[in-house]
């Protein structure tokens, strides 16, 4: 039975450190905006007017829309 590799021989698998750190900091971005973003909409004044803490939520899910999109549309003019 193959050995499953160490978290020191895994480190030095080429490309892994380079994805782990695209990873990280893809992650950093997606959660700031996941838990920051309705909170700075909801703050801000947009139009002369504040929006509720429901609007400013379903305004911030246009973030997560555009990923899932540009996501899609990245895969497809790549290949």
């Amino acid at each position: 039975k193959p050995q499953a590799a160490g978290f020191a021989a895994a480190l030095k698998i080429p490309g892994v450190i380079t994805f782990s750190l695209c990873l990280f900091f893809t992650k950093l971005v997606a959660y700031t905006f996941l838990y920051w973003l309705p909170f700075y909409i909801e703050r801000t004044e947009i139009g002369g007017e504040y929006l509720t803490a429901a609007k400013a939520g379903e305004l911030s899910t246009l973030f997560d829309i555009g990923g899932v999109a540009g996501g899609i549309i990245a895969g497809d003019v790549s290949d």
